[in-house]
């Protein structure tokens, strides 16, 4: 091979290294940021809030990466069901960050699976994102929890609020039989029992596959609440709902129902009289003032769906939204980098402005302590959420004249 030839050989070679370096170069900043979601098997009777959360996050998804993602990198999510029961998260999760090499992982709202899913991250050192209520969370002082939906102690504060303004004197509760549900029940008799209002409190954990509701009945029977306070998730409140009906006290009693039942398409097919006047604890309600991103999303939600999102939408949205800002705000996308912008965070997202706390203590550890909430009272049958009376916007007191008392 002759010199000349020997030149132009090394120069085509340079020249394909060179296009072949700025061909990876380009790949790699292409490279979509994966972000994990562990899913699970709902309850039968529960499948509407598993696929509102899907679709909060595949509308936040869109709307991300219609916006350029984050670092000029769009985004991926990337999904693992949960197998078998609640301590199973963590495999899930190991699975998410070993295999699918995610950045961050988004869990759900069941407290024992996202203690274990907690406990993976950690090991990892992967940033954590959850909606779970349970004060366990927080207690365990792990950098990489990053707890966005309503606590125990706010869903025990707004309760409580309601029942002083109604004036009740004899409170009794129902909540799951649970760590999670036992601790919530706990949180507002603490709550009820430190004012000076004298409301007698007691509470009644219930399985999630109990059927008779009799028996459970029997000391409300014998000492009538003024009030009561239905802390069941889907489908076993509906059992309650039920046997209060039967009891006769629909209509009598104040109904308090802190599970946002309403938001449950099959609701006026299950819950019948005994919803009528019931009042409400929820995330979102349709007259509520939103940012503009929480309208966007209310907006891509009715599109999709043709109906108005329930609370599961909006925190399934934060949850990717906050590590998408987080990744911007912070350079990168390394998980340790997400961790540290995460703990920083001060943006409005879909309901009001999200931070969490570093106050090392309980559950307030990396918890957004002021969750925005309303409290509604359903007053006619068949009602849409729309349509019902709006008692207490967010940041704002509870407004007993708006009520329609029971009968």
């Amino acid at each position: 091979m002759s010199r000349h030839s020997v030149i132009r050989l090394r120069t085509l070679l340079a020249a394909l290294g060179a296009a072949s370096l700025v061909s990876m170069n380009a790949a790699h900043a292409v490279d979509p940021i994966k972000v994990g979601v562990v899913t699970e098997q709902p309850a039968p009777g529960a499948e509407w809030r598993a696929q509102q959360r899907r679709d909060g996050l595949e509308i936040a998804l869109k709307l991300i990466n219609d916006a350029k993602g984050s670092l000029g990198r769009p985004f991926e999510l990337v999904f693992a069901e949960r197998q078998g029961p609640q301590d199973k998260a963590g495999e899930a999760v190991e699975k998410l960050i070993g295999e699918d090499k995610v950045v961050a992982v988004i869990g759900g709202r069941d407290a024992a699976a996202a203690l274990a899913g907690l406990d993976a991250a950690h090991r990892q050192k992967v940033p954590f994102i959850t909606n779970a209520r349970s004060h366990a969370l927080g207690g365990k002082l792990y950098p990489e929890l990053f707890n966005l939906g309503i606590s125990n102690s706010e869903i025990a504060a707004n309760v409580a609020e309601a029942m002083k303004a109604l004036g009740v004197k004899r409170v009794a509760a129902f909540t799951v039989n649970n760590d999670s549900g036992i601790e919530r029940a706990n949180l507002l008799g603490q709550q009820l029992n430190s004012s000076e209002a004298g409301i007698q409190y007691s509470f009644e954990p219930v399985d999630r596959g109990a059927k008779d509701f009799a028996a459970l009945m029997q000391p409300s029977k014998a000492a009538p609440p003024d009030a009561i306070v239905q802390l069941l998730p889907t489908p076993v409140a509906y059992g309650l709902l039920g046997e209060l009906n039967r009891q006769g006290f629909a209509g009598k009693a104040w109904l308090y129902d802190g599970a946002s039942l309403i938001e449950d398409p099959a609701f006026w097919d299950k819950a019948g009289q005994a919803a009528t006047g019931m009042l409400v604890l929820a995330g979102f309600h349709p007259k509520m003032t939103l940012p503009d991103l929480g309208r966007r999303v209310a907006q891509a939600y009715k599109e999709k769906t043709g109906k108005d999102p329930g609370t599961a939408v909006f925190e399934a949205a934060d949850d990717l939204f906050v590590v998408a800002t987080a990744i911007e705000q912070g350079g990168s996308s390394e998980p340790d980098a997400v961790t540290k912008a995460l703990e920083k965070i001060a943006w409005t997202g879909t309901r009001g402005k999200i931070t969490v706390s570093t106050e090392r203590n309980d559950y307030k550890y990396h918890q957004w302590l002021d969750v925005p909430t309303v409290t509604f009272q359903i007053t006619a049958a068949k009602q849409p959420i729309a349509d019902t009376t709006l008692i207490q916007e967010p940041g704002k007191p509870f407004n007993a004249t708006r009520l329609v008392k029971p009968k």
